[in-house]
């Protein structure tokens, strides 16, 4: 067992102290991070002692504690790198295949239970003071572990068979798209469902086959009356044990085939039509590609975008047209909100001999740099994005004589700020090391947004239709020239 506790404490020694040791800052980032989601935990567990009922309670805590678990998990930065040093170190060195694998069970079982634990203590204690049942402690934690767990293991399983399907890139992408997803989609749930914990599950604003099928709620029963509720801890085990079958069928991430599409897409060629030289085409083509594939940048990027998405569909269920349209207007400034954030992220790359490549080009100047950021951005990340709000709002039921405009207009504002925004690169994107990160001036952002805030309220509330569209029109027009501009 030597061999096996060298490996779990090298594992455990990079989770607490690996970040702070690279960033050389005191302490440990995972320390930090447990002690925060330890603290929203014991928020969210206030508010709603003690008028909530103990499964309710329960299994609220439950849904909340394996939401942060899961996102936590997903996308994280230092995956590939992490798993490709890993490999090296167990493929060289004289340990079996029975200590590799008991060395990933205690190191994965460890660290789950340490993270979980944090969030669910607190929880845990006032659910004892709601039952008058001191042992609800002990039950709650373990219900959060195997949540966490079995979402965990639901999100491994579909990660690793796109990587065996599309490749890891594709992989990575869909991890860090999944993590935007559990964000937005969990705000949403609990935003909507916090207000009828107390009303039952008919009361809930989801389907009751949908509210019946969580495992939250199966841990939350057997939490609260395990005697009455066996049949939920056999649920549970056999989901767990299905989800390890699979994960042992689809094997290892490591293995899967990487594969690379050469055909250009929508998004190549509209870069290719905006830029005004080679020069800035092949800047603003690499930009745009590493936006995705760089791990660093995803798994920070995406999740920023889950807040939107779920304001955007908690627009869509509003009591009035009147507050559903003021609703829509200020979730959709929330992308040029961001942009602040994306181009203080662009420059750090896990790849920083990169920038070597560059530097042998002479005409790689620091204003083609930020022209090509400004494409990229547009292209690769706004346009998107208020295309896929603009169809969610249609479906919505949204008037389209509102919607069309409001996003032509919500678009045409970022597209016109990114070019501002970019002024703010020093350095091609992509192409400096992780370490040493420009701190972001809050006030500045704050002000920005409170701006376009108060635009968004302004559009929908004094300006007539006819004058909505002028500005639908000449903000996107405006942008265009802009990014056709020569740098």
């Amino acid at each position: 067992m030597n061999a096996v506790r060298s490996l779990v404490g090298a594992w455990l020694v990079l989770d607490f102290f690996g970040e702070s040791r690279r960033s050389r800052s005191p302490g440990s980032t995972l320390t930090t991070t447990i002690f925060t989601q330890s603290f929203l935990a014991l928020v969210l567990a206030a508010l709603l002692f003690p008028e909530t009922p103990p499964t309710a309670f329960a299994a609220a805590a439950l849904c909340f504690s394996t939401l942060l678990d899961s996102v936590a998990g997903l996308g994280e930065t230092a995956t590939t790198a992490r798993a490709r040093a890993d490999a090296v170190l167990l493929h060289t060195s004289p340990v079996a295949a029975w200590q590799r694998v008991a060395a990933r069970c205690l190191h994965g079982s460890f660290r789950l239970v340490l993270c979980t634990v944090g969030m669910a203590l607190p929880p845990g204690i006032l659910l004892a003071m709601l039952t008058g049942d001191a042992w609800a402690v002990a039950r709650h934690l373990v219900a959060a572990c195997a949540c966490s767990a079995l979402a965990g293991a639901a999100f491994t399983v579909v990660v690793q068979v796109a990587a065996r399907l599309r490749g890891p890139d594709a992989a990575a992408l869909l991890s860090g798209t999944l993590r935007a997803l559990a964000l937005g989609v969990g705000l949403m749930a609990f935003a909507l469902g916090i207000r009828h914990l107390d009303e039952g599950i008919g009361a809930m604003p989801f389907p009751a086959w949908v509210v019946e099928n969580l495992p939250m709620l199966w841990a939350a029963r057997a939490v609260v009356a395990p005697a009455a509720n066996l049949d939920a801890v056999v649920l549970l085990a056999a989901t767990g044990m299905a989800l390890l079958l699979l994960l042992r069928l689809v094997g290892d991430a490591e293995s899967a085939r990487g594969r690379r599409r050469s055909s250009k897409g929508l998004a190549d060629r509209l870069e290719a039509l905006l830029a005004a030289d080679p020069v800035t085409r092949g800047l603003a083509n690499f930009t745009g590609v590493m936006l995705w594939r760089n791990p660093g940048f995803r798994s920070r990027a995406l999740p920023l975008f889950g807040v939107p998405a779920a304001m955007v569909l908690l627009g869509l269920r509003g009591a009035t047209d009147a507050e559903r349209e003021l609703f829509l207007a200020v979730a959709l400034q929330f992308p040029a909100v961001y942009l602040p954030f994306l181009v203080a992220l662009l420059p750090r790359g896990e790849q920083p001999e990169a920038a070597w490549v560059f530097a042998q080009g002479p005409d790689t100047t620091l204003a083609r740099v930020r022209q090509a950021a400004h494409i990229a951005l547009c292209v690769r990340v706004l346009l998107p994005l208020h295309t896929l709000a603009l169809a969610a709002m249609l479906v919505g039921g949204v008037d389209p004589w509102f919607a069309l405009p409001l996003s032509l207009t919500s678009l045409g504002t970022a597209a016109v700020l990114a070019r501002f925004q970019a002024r703010a690169l020093q350095h091609v994107p992509f192409t400096q090391p992780t370490e040493g990160a420009a701190p972001t001036e809050m006030g500045s952002l704050l002000l920005g947004a409170l701006v376009l805030l108060g635009f968004a309220c302004a559009w929908v509330l004094a300006l007539p239709p006819a004058v909505r569209w002028i500005f639908a029109l000449q903000l996107p027009a405006t942008a265009v020239l802009q990014l056709r501009a020569r740098a």
